[in-house]
C-alpha cells in the first residue's frame, strides 16, 4: 500500500528534527551530567526513533482491517509511546526547575497507569470498529485526555518558577513551549472532529494542518529546551565564576594579611617574589626587595648556615627545611626570623625555592621573660631561705642589744657603741625585708586603694627626691579603677621607681608618672603588654629620659644585688623589691628601654571590683606585762631563749617547746589554762599552723601569735603575726595586745 505524502512529510520531519535534538541533548548530558537532560533526551528519543518507526509501520498496514491484531498492536504501541514521551517531558521539566521528582513507587504507578490507559483505549477502539460500541467510544482523542492537562500543568509550574528566579527568560520560554504543546494537542482534536464531520476540511488537509501545528510546537519545545539547558549551564558557570572570585578574594585577603612573609627565590638565590606582609616583618616594600640576592639580607654571622640550608633544599626537595636566622630590616637592624623552605615546581619546568618567613621577635621576648622569671624564682627561693635564717640571727642580736642597752645607766660609755650596733642591725633588718619582698615572702596587709590618691599624696615627696634639675609631669587617669595592694609597699614601689629614674638622669631630664585603666583583649599588643593576661588592669607608668639600658642590663635589673652604680652607691635591691611587690599583688611589671632612649616601667595591677577602703588609724601600743600562761614554740634555740626571757621578765608563765610535737606534749601535761600560743610558722615535723589548729580543737578560744622570718605560704585572714626580727618591746607589746582581747579563759577540755 502507498503511504500518503502528508504522512511521509510528517514522519520524516518529526524524525529528522527529533533526532537532532536527541543527539544534542545526549552530548549535553555527557558533558554536564544533569538529570533533566536524560529525561529530555528520552522524550526526543521516543519521538525520533520509536514513534516514527511505529507510525510508519502503522501507515504501511493501512489496508489491513482495523481489528487485525497487527494494526491493534501498532496503534497501542503508538499511544503508549506518546504517553511515555509526555511523562519523560514532565520529569525533565520538574528536574530542571529543581522540583522534587515523584518517588519510585509513584513513578511505577504512573507507568502502570499509562499501560492500563493504553489497553483501555485499545479495547474501546476495537469495540467501536467492530460496531459493538458507539463510534465516539473509539475516537482518536483519548490520548489527549492525558496530554492536554499535563502540558497545561507544566506551563503553570514553569511560569511560577520563573517569577522566583534571577534568570526568568529560559523558564518563561519553557512555560510557553509546554503551553504550545497543550494547544497543539487541542488543535489535533479539533481537526479530527471537523474532518470526521465532513465538509471543506478534507482528511489530507487536516493531516497537513495537524503536522504544521505539531512541528511548530515541537520547534518551540526544542528551542525552549536548548535555551533552558544553555541558560542553566550559563547560570552554573556564573555561580562557579562568582565562587571562584570569592575564593580568590578570600585567599588574597589571607595572603595579604598573613603574619608570615611568603617569598620565592630562584635557583640562583635571587628573590623573585615577596608577599605584602614584608613591610610588617622587614620594614621594606616587596618591590624594593625583588631582584636582590637573598643571602645579602641575612646577618653576616648567619649567611653560611643560610647558604647550607639552600643547598639542602635543592638536594632534598621532598623535605621541608627549617632554621632560625636574622634578616636585615629597612632601618638597618636585624629581625630574628624562622624560615621554612622547600623546592617547588611553580609551573611546568619552572622550579624555585618557596620560603615562609616568620618574625619570632615576640616569641624570643616571651622566652627571655620566661627564663628571667624562672631565674628570679630560683633566686627568690634562695633569698627567702637565707632571709629566714638571717632574721632568726637578727632577732637574737636586736633583743640582746636592746636588753643590754636597757641594763646600762644613761651615762655609761658603752651606750654609744650599742646604739651603733643597733642601727647596723636595723639596717640589716631592712635589707632582709627587701629580700623577703623580692621573694614574695613578706607579710602584707593589702587594702583597696585609689592609685590616683596615693600618687597625688606622694607628689611633693617625689619632687624632693628627684631635685630641681629634673622636671616632672603627673598624668592621672580619670575614673581609675580601685586596686588591692599594701599601701606601704605601694609607696615603697613608687619611691624605688622614682629614685631609679633620678639616678638615670644625672644631668637632668623629664620624669613622667602616669596612671590609667586598660582592658586588654586577645588581639595585637604593645611591647609592654605582650604577655599580660587579658582582662581589666590599672596601669602605673614611670618613664624617664635618662641614659637607658641595653638588653644585657634589662635581663638582670630585677635580680637582687645587681646594680650598675659605683660600689657603695646602692644595694641593688630597689628594682628587686619592686618586682616582689608587684608579684605579691598579683600584677606584672614590664620595662622598655634602649641605650640613650630612657626607660619606661609599666606596672599592671589587677582591677579590684569594689570601693576603696577608708584609711585605718594606727593603733596605740598597749602596755606590756602580765601573769598569764603562754606556750612558746620556737625551733631556733637563741630566739626561743630570748623570747622566754623577755616574757618571763614581764611576769608571764612560759611553757617552752622546740617544735610542734613537743608543744603538744607540753600543753597536754599542763593542767591549767593556756592563754596564748606564740609559735614560729616554719618548724620541723609539725608547723605552727597545724599546731594551732590541733590545740584550738582541744582548747577553744585559744589566742595565737605567729612569728616567722617569712610566711612560707601565707596565713589565714586576720591571723596575728609578728615578723622577725623583732625587739623585746615589740614582742611584749603584741602579746599584751592579744591577751587583752581574750574574753573567756580557756579551760583544759
Amino acid at each position: 500500500m502507498e503511504i500518503p505524502v502528508p504522512q511521509i512529510d510528517s514522519y520524516l520531519a518529526s524524525a529528522a528534527f527529533s533526532s537532532m535534538l536527541f543527539v544534542a541533548l545526549g552530548f549535553a548530558w555527557r558533558t554536564y551530567r544533569q538529570r533533566y537532560l536524560v529525561y529530555w533526551a528520552a522524550y526526543w528519543g521516543l519521538y525520533s526513533v520509536i514513534w516514527p518507526c511505529i507510525a510508519f509501520l502503522e501507515a504501511r498496514a493501512g489496508a489491513v482491517p482495523p481489528n487485525d491484531p497487527v494494526a491493534v498492536a501498532l496503534d497501542a504501541l503508538t499511544m503508549l509511546c506518546g504517553l511515555a514521551a509526555r511523562l519523560s517531558l514532565a520529569f525533565g521539566v520538574l528536574a530542571y526547575l529543581g522540583r522534587p521528582l515523584p518517588a519510585r513507587r509513584v513513578r511505577s504507578a504512573l507507568a502502570a497507569g499509562a499501560t492500563a490507559f493504553t489497553a483501555a483505549s485499545t479495547v474501546a477502539h476495537v469495540l467501536a470498529t467492530s460496531h459493538h460500541a458507539p463510534a465516539w467510544v473509539g475516537a482518536p482523542f483519548h490520548a489527549y485526555v492525558v496530554g492536554v492537562p499535563l502540558y497545561l500543568a507544566l506551563a503553570v509550574v514553569a511560569w511560577v518558577a520563573s517569577r522566583r528566579h534571577s534568570h526568568a527568560a529560559p523558564r518563561r520560554l519553557l512555560a510557553a513551549a509546554t503551553l504550545a504543546g497543550g494547544l497543539s494537542d487541542l488543535w489535533d482534536v479539533y481537526l479530527n472532529l471537523r474532518a470526521a464531520a465532513g465538509g471543506w476540511l478534507t482528511e489530507a488537509l487536516a493531516l497537513r494542518l495537524s503536522a504544521f501545528g505539531t512541528h511548530a510546537a515541537d520547534a518551540l519545545m526544542a528551542v525552549a529546551m536548548m535555551v533552558a539547558a544553555i541558560g542553566e549551564e550559563w547560570t552554573r558557570a556564573e555561580g562557579a565564576a562568582a565562587q571562584l572570585r570569592r575564593s580568590e578574594a578570600r585567599l588574597r585577603s589571607l595572603f595579604e594579611n598573613a603574619l608570615d612573609v611568603i617569598a620565592v627565590v630562584d635557583l640562583q638565590g635571587t628573590l623573585r617574589f615577596a608577599s605584602p606582609s614584608a613591610p610588617r616583618v622587614l620594614g621594606q616594600a616587596p618591590g624594593s626587595l625583588l631582584g636582590s640576592r637573598v643571602l645579602e639580607l641575612v646577618h653576616p654571622e648567619d649567611r653560611e648556615a643560610a647558604a647550607a640550608m639552600l643547598r639542602q633544599v635543592l638536594e632534598r626537595p621532598e623535605v621541608s627545611h627549617l632554621m632560625e636566622l636574622r634578616l636585615r630590616r629597612g632601618d638597618g637592624s636585624y629581625a630574628p626570623v624562622e624560615v621554612v623552605g622547600q623546592l617547588r615546581e611553580l609551573e611546568p619546568g619552572d622550579r624555585a625555592v618557596v620560603l615562609a618567613v616568620r618574625d619570632v621577635s615576640e616569641r624570643r621576648t616571651l622566652e627571655s621573660r620566661l627564663q628571667q622569671s624562672q631565674r628570679l624564682e630560683t633566686i627568690g627561693r634562695l633569698a627567702g631561705g637565707v632571709a629566714h635564717d638571717f632574721n632568726n640571727l637578727l632577732t637574737a642580736v636586736l633583743a640582746n642589744l636592746q636588753m643590754l642597752e636597757g641594763s646600762l645607766p644613761p651615762d655609761h660609755p658603752g651606750r654609744a657603741e650599742l646604739q651603733d650596733a643597733s642601727l647596723a642591725a636595723e639596717r640589716a633588718t631592712r635589707l632582709t625585708r627587701q629580700l623577703l619582698t623580692f621573694a614574695r615572702r613578706q607579710v602584707v596587709a593589702p587594702r583597696v586603694l585609689d592609685l590616683n590618691e596615693v600618687v597625688a599624696s606622694m607628689d611633693r615627696m617625689v619632687g624632693r627626691l628627684i631635685g630641681e634639675h629634673i622636671g616632672r609631669r603627673v598624668r592621672l587617669g580619670p575614673g581609675l579603677w580601685p586596686v588591692r595592694v599594701d599601701p606601704t609597699q605601694l609607696e615603697q614601689l613608687l619611691v624605688n621607681l622614682v629614685v631609679n629614674a633620678r639616678d638615670a638622669m644625672g644631668s637632668g631630664g623629664m620624669l613622667l608618672v602616669e596612671t590609667g585603666n586598660a582592658s586588654l583583649g586577645n588581639g595585637l599588643r604593645a611591647a609592654d603588654e605582650i604577655d599580660v593576661p587579658a582582662g581589666d588592669w590599672v596601669r602605673l607608668v614611670v618613664e624617664d629620659t635618662g641614659h637607658g639600658m641595653d638588653e644585657a642590663t634589662l635581663g638582670r635589673i630585677f635580680e637582687p644585688f645587681f646594680t650598675t652604680k659605683e660600689p657603695g652607691q646602692g644595694t641593688g635591691l630597689g628594682l628587686a623589691t619592686v618586682h616582689g611587690i608587684v608579684q605579691q599583688a598579683g600584677g606584672h611589671v614590664r620595662v622598655r628601654s634602649a641605650p640613650g632612649a630612657g626607660a619606661r616601667f609599666a606596672v599592671w595591677f589587677p582591677r579590684h571590683h569594689g570601693a576603696p577602703a577608708p584609711a585605718v588609724a594606727d593603733a596605740r601600743e598597749p602596755a606590756a606585762g602580765g601573769n598569764e600562761t603562754i606556750l612558746l614554740a620556737e625551733d631556733e634555740p637563741q630566739v626561743r631563749a630570748i623570747a622566754a626571757r623577755v616574757l618571763s621578765g614581764r611576769g608571764y608563765v612560759v611553757l617552752q617547746a622546740s617544735d610542734g610535737a613537743q608543744a603538744l606534749r607540753a600543753a597536754a601535761a599542763h593542767a591549767g589554762p593556756i592563754h596564748l600560743l606564740v609559735t614560729d610558722v616554719v618548724m620541723p615535723e609539725l608547723g605552727g599552723r597545724d599546731l594551732a589548729e590541733r590545740l584550738a580543737a582541744d582548747r577553744p578560744g585559744l589566742r595565737v601569735l605567729f612569728t616567722s622570718g617569712y610566711t612560707a605560704g601565707g596565713l589565714a585572714e586576720g591571723a596575728a603575726f609578728l615578723p622577725k626580727p623583732f625587739t623585746p618591746d615589740q614582742l611584749a607589746s603584741r602579746v599584751r595586745e592579744l591577751l587583752d582581747e581574750v574574753l573567756p579563759v580557756n579551760p583544759r577540755s
